[in-house]
């Protein structure tokens, strides 16, 4: 632990996790941890070998991003678990030091690896970084997902309210008396009818400005759960009120986000 208490976790991965190891460091990141991450913390021209062996030592926590493609491979990212391993060696047997993270059904070769507790992030990722976040006593802040509200009345039709957040704090907004799979383009962040903004996550409570049904409104809220519980304000008619949010099982990649791309 650093002197302000924040944990310091060293995120190991090999290169063809790339992808999830950026969405497991940007969750990380948001939710308050200092993570050493490669692709942010290697100066150019640096020695990454000695950078690495270095930051392994001074950091409090080892994650290792385990997969199918990665648990046999030869390589830095073996030596890197190897001597994460070793700096276990000095914790008591009742301290976190090194957690392995599967990405997918994959066998970890190592026996040290094998002795520990995993966490998976499969076939629910959004609970798998939950988990992640109380491994570390972080607050729980907003994962890429989509959440949906319960039904609005509204002139005779049932309308429901759609948010879909990204990893990189992007949320889209959008209302329609459709069905989540019939939508899938709309919460790409390129549909004309959705609305795209920023959301921020402090100590587990999130805000942003979505779409109201004839204005933009202020959400401010927290997670209960897997859900959310918004209060909304217009400024317009200075009104307020309180939202529910549900999270939908969304798959990542469903957005349609080249597809609404293709038709701007």
């Amino acid at each position: 632990m650093t002197e302000d208490n924040t944990p310091s976790i060293f995120l190991s991965y090999a290169r063809e996790d790339l992808k999830d190891a950026r969405r497991v460091y940007d969750f990380l990141i948001s939710a308050g941890a200092k993570v050493w991450f490669d692709q942010e913390k290697l100066p150019p021209g640096s020695n990454w070998k000695s950078n690495i062996r270095t930051a392994i030592r001074d950091t409090r926590y080892f994650v290792a991003l385990l997969s199918d493609k990665s648990v046999s491979k030869r390589g830095f990212v073996q030596a890197e678990i190897g001597n994460a391993i070793e700096s276990l060696a000095e914790f008591p047997d009742n301290e976190i030091y090194l957690i392995p993270v599967r990405l997918n059904d994959c066998e970890p070769t190592h026996p040290k690896l094998c002795d520990l507790s995993w966490l998976d992030l499969f076939p629910d990722w959004h609970l798998g970084l939950h988990r992640l976040t109380q491994a570390f006593n972080l607050p729980t802040v907003i994962c890429s997902g989509l959440y949906v509200s319960r039904p609005i009345f509204l002139a005779n039709e049932v309308f429901k309210m759609y948010l879909r957040f990204y990893d990189d704090g992007t949320v889209v907004s959008c209302r329609s008396t459709g069905g989540a799979n019939e939508l899938a383009s709309w919460f790409g962040r390129y549909h004309e009818l959705s609305t795209k903004t920023t959301y921020t996550t402090t100590s587990g409570q999130i805000e942003f400005v979505g779409a109201g049904f004839f204005e933009f409104l202020t959400y401010k809220g927290h997670i209960v759960g897997r859900d959310l519980e918004l209060r909304w304000h217009s400024k317009k008619t200075n009104t307020r009120g309180v939202q529910s949010f549900k999270w939908i099982d969304w798959v990542e990649g469903q957005d349609g986000d080249q597809a609404a791309n293709r038709s701007t």
